[in-house]
């Protein structure tokens, strides 16, 4: 679109517009006042049935087509002329003022803009970090509440198993009360209860000190074996009556995920940071890598969670007791 500001200035100068009465018109500011001046028989001279010599100027010289439009809709009476013709210079003056503002403003913003440039570059810099250092605290802090809920999950998964345990061999000492047709006024004493043992799914331990590797003397028992561990057992019951309470054991640490097979007995850390003795029952692999699933002799359940092979810490190898 064409600048309104360039209808309302002087054409050059082949293109100046003369009346009849000798008067020249460079604009439309000097159009409109010879069309309130010039007299009626010179305005009939300009404009007739015939010719219209200001509808031609302004189309061709001033090159305003609209205005040229709105002239080629009237009577071609001088009131009307005159009408129209300031009514577009109060329309193109209220176009440019608006223009003229904008862009001052453009230029000013544009010079305030390059005046502060480092500052505002500075802060917008700032900003940024702020957004990323506010936006790596929210992951964090989801991360973190994540973290917690799977502790309480895998929380409640143990303890759910400990209870389904303890619950499977209340019920089988039960059945056991009721086969041996134990009467209900009689006490069982300690000494005379026999242990549960639910041993379905017990698989013996693979060989992991050969006959050679044992040497049996008069005074002592020497076993060779690669970065040996000396642990007692803590009085937890699981593994009954494979390992007793505050039996000793000898240990390997396992070097590879190889050295653990199916029927071992391994010591593992839990995510709560318990560490916990029992039988592997099987061996796979999945999205995480590798693991094993473990069971206690005297329980009726798997442990509810995988063990990973960092969580391992040996393998025992010999249960003295």
């Amino acid at each position: 679109m064409r600048d309104p500001r360039k209808f309302l200035c002087d054409v050059s100068v082949d293109e100046i517009f003369r009346a009849c009465d000798g008067r020249t018109v460079r604009n439309l500011y000097e159009l409109l006042h010879l069309l309130e001046e010039i007299s009626t028989h010179g305005f009939e001279y300009h404009v007739s049935r015939d010719r219209d010599d200001f509808l031609k100027w302004i189309e061709q010289s001033v090159n305003d087509k609209e205005l040229a439009k709105r002239l080629k809709n009237t009577r071609n009476t001088r009131k009307e002329y005159i009408e129209v013709v300031g009514k577009r210079i109060k329309e193109l003056e209220k176009k440019s003022r608006v223009i003229n503002v904008t862009r001052f403003f453009g230029k000013k913003t544009k010079e305030e803009t390059q005046k502060y440039a480092h500052f505002l570059l500075t802060i917008s810099f700032i900003v940024l970090i702020c957004l990323v250092i506010f936006l790596g605290m929210v992951q964090v802090h989801s991360l973190y509440v994540m973290d917690q809920l799977s502790f309480q999950l895998r929380e409640y998964q143990e303890k759910s198993s400990i209870f389904d345990n303890y619950l499977s061999q209340e019920l089988r000492r039960t059945q056991l009360l009721i086969n041996n047709s134990v009467p209900l006024n009689q006490t069982i004493s300690q000494e005379n209860a026999s242990p549960i043992i639910f041993n379905e799914n017990v698989f013996p331990p693979p060989d992991h000190v050969k006959e050679g590797s044992i040497e049996v003397l008069e005074d002592r028992v020497i076993i060779y074996v690669n970065s040996p561990l000396w642990a007692r057992f803590a009085p937890s019951g699981s593994m009954l009556p494979v390992i007793s309470e505050n039996a000793n054991s000898i240990e390997i640490k396992p070097e590879k995920t190889s050295d653990i097979r199916i029927g071992d007995i391994i010591s593992f850390k839990t995510w709560q940071g318990n560490v916990i003795v029992h039988r592997v029952i099987s061996i796979g692999k999945d999205e995480e890598g590798w693991y094993a699933v473990t069971k206690g002799d005297n329980l009726a359940f798997a442990d509810p969670l995988k063990v990973r092979f960092d969580q391992v810490q040996s393998v025992v190898v010999a249960v003295i007791y």
